[in-house]
């Protein structure tokens, strides 16, 4: 299936826009620790 839209684009076609962007440009352990962090913070408001 394949969308035509301005404004939705697969991954791919965004790094190929975007040469900058990468897989190893992201820092993972640095949005593994706002995931936590967020985990923990919605946790706390349950308890």
């Amino acid at each position: 299936m394949q969308i035509k839209s301005e404004y939705y684009q697969t991954w791919e076609e965004y790094k190929a826009e975007n040469p900058i962007v990468s897989d190893e440009g992201l820092k993972a352990d640095k949005i593994q620790n706002y995931e936590e962090l967020m985990y923990k913070f919605i946790f706390s408001l349950f308890l």
